[in-house]
């Protein structure tokens, strides 16, 4: 039998991993929880740099965001440039892609910033059944302006 102490114990360590996001400072893939904490966070004007990667040349791209809503993308070293509709233009376009691509029955994953919500990491396969359709995004170099 589990002592009341050793209970606590076990209680308040799995707490305290989940608030820091398992130590490493990043919650793990609870899109509705990183857009909550998005959009509480209010942050309008921000930049960072983002990586895509899939069945691609590499490809780095400089984001910012301004405080209308409206961005700029620019290409970075030898990226193509970016085409005119991409969800990573804003944190609030790539949250609502990754609600889409779930709603449809697709996969999608998220790290995100437990402090702001801003996203890290997360992947997307819009449809299961089909390949080289998956593309991942890395975001660095947050910046609140």
């Amino acid at each position: 039998m589990i002592s009341k102490y050793r209970f606590a114990i076990g209680i308040t360590a799995g707490l305290s991993i989940l608030v820091t996001g398992c130590g490493g400072g990043v919650f793990t893939d609870d899109i509705s929880v990183g857009t909550s904490l998005w959009t509480r966070s209010k942050v309008t004007r921000y930049s960072y740099t983002v990586v895509p990667s899939g069945f691609m040349l590499p490809q780095k791209y400089a984001v910012q965001v301004y405080s209308d809503g409206s961005s700029s993308v620019t290409a970075v070293g030898d990226s193509p440039p970016p085409w005119p509709d991409q969800v990573f233009k804003s944190m609030d376009r790539l949250y609502a892609h990754l609600k889409d691509v779930r709603a449809n029955g697709g996969i999608a994953t998220v790290k995100f910033d437990p402090t702001d919500g801003h996203i890290t990491e997360c992947y997307v396969d819009p449809y299961k059944q089909m390949a080289d359709d998956e593309i991942g995004y890395v975001i660095s170099d947050f910046k609140i302006e």
